[in-house]
């Protein structure tokens, strides 16, 4: 049997997603997942493909009996910060029957909120360029472990995750295209960065300035923010092995919280109550951590864990 070298399907989050229509105070969120697979028995080629998707706050998982797949998404977005978190995961079994096996597994999640009162206050009424100070952080994972060797067969293996962060004033963007992707494959990994995440370090979490623009005193704007994250694996051949994506982005964008929201001068100061930002200082408040995303996330890490023991 010819070993078929299956495509597996690339990561895209659309940043057209993000944009959100003009009413106040709008808050979107979203998730989705997708999965390609094959498997090939004396002969006889099986392909399959499955997807969903989903809308507000929300949490799914799906579990199949092809390669152990485990894959769950959850997402919210609220006055007081963004979250996008993401797992892909997959097991190729010892016991594998299959003459070549193959699965691609993307699961992505996208969250926005603008907030629409916002306004600077002060002496002067000419209008001035001013900047917004930010901040994300959140964790990337990704895992290989190759049970078997990779003489078994032919063999591939890969995981990748990416996080994307938007930022609008008045509907124009004001940070170019950032993003951080992190990836790993059977012969080792690598991370990179463009825009305001170039640099971005993970968990340390990091405070970036977006691109100048103008306010007027007294004359209300709006801010919006984005943030998606993205999950992707694949495996391809007949040893048995694990990879898995993980992406923890929790209420973590938002207005930075170490400095003043904008570079004012003297005699200025900046507020909005819907992004609860007093005296140019954001001031937020907790929000409850969903259980589905912890109940998922152990549930995943169990399935697996189980499946290896079997």
């Amino acid at each position: 049997m010819r070993h078929r070298n299956f495509p597996l399907r690339s990561l895209v989050l659309p940043l057209a997603a993000l944009s959100l229509a003009p009413t106040a105070f709008a808050i979107q969120t979203s998730a989705s997942y997708s999965v390609d697979f094959f498997t090939s028995l004396n002969g006889e080629l099986n392909l399959g493909y499955e997807s969903g998707r989903g809308v507000g706050d929300i949490g799914f998982e799906k579990h199949s009996p092809e390669g152990g797949l485990s894959y769950f998404a959850s997402v919210l977005a609220s006055s007081t910060g963004l979250r996008s978190s993401n797992s892909a995961a997959l097991e190729n079994l010892d016991a594998n029957p299959f003459d070549t096996f193959g699965v691609s597994l993307t699961s992505t999640s996208t969250s926005s909120v603008r907030y629409d009162d916002c306004v600077v206050t002060g002496t002067g009424t000419a209008p001035f360029k001013t900047r917004l100070s930010a901040l994300i952080e959140g964790s990337i994972g990704t895992t290989n472990i190759l049970y078997g060797t990779a003489g078994e067969g032919p063999f591939s293996l890969s995981a990748n995750g990416v996080v994307v962060v938007s930022l609008f004033v008045n509907g124009t963007t004001v940070v170019p295209y950032s993003q951080y992707l992190q990836s790993k494959g059977y012969a080792g990994g690598a991370a990179d960065g463009t825009g305001v995440l170039s640099d971005y370090a993970g968990l340390a979490g990091k405070v970036f300035a977006s691109d100048e623009f103008m306010v007027t005193p007294n004359q209300p704007f709006s801010i919006e923010f984005g943030l998606q994250t993205g999950s992707t694996v694949g495996y391809n051949g007949r040893t048995a092995g694990l990879v898995r994506s993980e992406l923890f982005f929790d209420n973590t964008y938002s207005f930075a919280t170490d400095r003043p929201v904008l570079d004012l001068p003297a005699g200025y100061t900046f507020s909005s109550v819907e992004g609860h930002v007093v005296d140019n200082r954001f001031v937020p408040q907790a929000v409850p951590e969903p259980g589905t995303l912890a109940a998922l996330g152990g549930g995943a890490v169990a399935l697996l864990r189980r499946r290896k023991r079997a």
